[in-house]
């Protein structure tokens, strides 16, 4: 991932695993799917990770919101790294953090998908990060 900031990649797995599904997202993947998805689900997906979302199936969400309900911090953004961002940049990191694609957050927070990705981009400037996944990362471990 260092020599191709860029790079999406959507797992797609059988592996309904809490241990596979964090080393994956620890390891650089922008998402992660079990293969019973529906294929206009997948589309989706696809797109979604292009728009910087970090899709995840239904279940494996699940998973990650009981992990993150029982991490110390995981009720609010940690200080450090994050205090560069707005109060709105908090906002839709937030989102973000809870799953959320650019579609979604937008309708949540009453702004365009444009407004979105701008938030987006200034987000992972100032974090210094490439993609949503790497933005939630360092706001739960910064």
């Amino acid at each position: 991932m260092q020599n191709y900031p860029n790079l999406k990649i959507l797992m797609l797995t059988a592996m309904d695993d809490e241990k596979k599904l964090f080393g994956t997202l620890r390891a650089g993947a922008s998402g992660y799917l079990l293969k019973e998805v529906k294929p206009h689900l997948l589309i989706n997906a696809i797109y979604e990770v292009l728009e910087g979302g970090l899709p995840l199936s239904p279940s494996l969400a699940s998973k990650v919101l009981k992990y993150l309900k029982h991490e110390p911090n995981s009720g609010s953004l940690p200080a450090l790294g994050t205090e560069k961002l707005s109060k709105r940049e908090k906002e839709v990191l937030q989102w973000l953090k809870k799953g959320l694609s650019v579609r979604q957050i937008g309708e949540q927070l009453f702004i365009s998908d444009k407004t979105v990705r701008k938030h987006l981009e200034h987000i992972y400037e100032k974090l210094q990060v490439h993609s949503g996944r790497e933005a939630i990362v360092k706001g739960l471990n910064s």
